[in-house]
């Protein structure tokens, strides 16, 4: 159970990191246009 957690939680951070960087790729690129 506790492994199950935690790799929960290492997937919430994944994702939450992979969303800040797509948020900052189409920030820069709706500046740029």
């Amino acid at each position: 159970m506790a492994s199950m957690m935690r790799r929960s939680e290492a997937l919430q951070t994944l994702c939450a990191s992979f969303k800040i960087k797509l948020r900052c790729k189409t920030a820069h690129s709706s500046q740029q246009n």
